[in-house]
């Protein structure tokens, strides 16, 4: 009788256990979606993500003159794109050799651009100078890499857009 009780027990407790871990499930699910937010700025591939660092870098070279508090959201944004650099080369079919070029080139621009963004966002002058002259120089080794890439056609890139938007 006594074994039986804590056979029962134990089976209770591993029911009571399993349901509130499928209730955390439900509420952690809730969870995952709010970190698979795509953010809109994310460009959907490495080809999108260089274009946009090259386009970013020149719209900075004009709000050189802007308060600083205006130009840090961009220079946030910048550094959200150089960080996905490697993750984005991941998702192609890059060769490994190409993609810690990448990584490398990712890890090079990053210092400028976080200084630049940290500068602005206390309000303080950034250097543009630095940063357009490091991004000037990791772009083409970039651009070289994403031409070995097939290209997507336009479909692909909308469905690609259109999936992360609602990940």
């Amino acid at each position: 009788m006594r074994n039986y009780l804590a056979v029962a027990g134990f089976i209770l407790l591993a029911v009571v256990l399993a349901a509130s871990a499928g209730c955390r499930r439900a509420g952690a699910s809730h969870d995952d979606h709010l970190e698979h937010h795509v953010p809109p700025h994310k460009p959907p591939d490495l080809r999108a993500a260089i274009d946009q660092i090259d386009e970013r870098t020149h719209a900075l070279e004009h709000a050189q003159s802007q308060p600083a508090a205006e130009v840090a959201p961009q220079l946030r944004e910048l550094l959200d794109i150089v960080r996905w650099l490697p993750e984005l080369a991941g998702d192609s079919d890059l060769a490994e050799a190409d993609w810690n070029q990448v990584e490398q080139a990712s890890r090079q621009m990053l210092a400028p651009v976080r200084r630049a963004w940290l500068a602005a966002g206390r309000g303080q002058q950034w250097n543009f100078a630095s940063l357009h002259d490091t991004i000037e120089r990791g772009l083409p080794p970039l651009r070289r890499i994403a031409a070995t890439l097939p290209e997507r056609s336009t479909a692909d890139n909308l469905h690609h857009h259109h999936a992360h938007q609602h990940d």
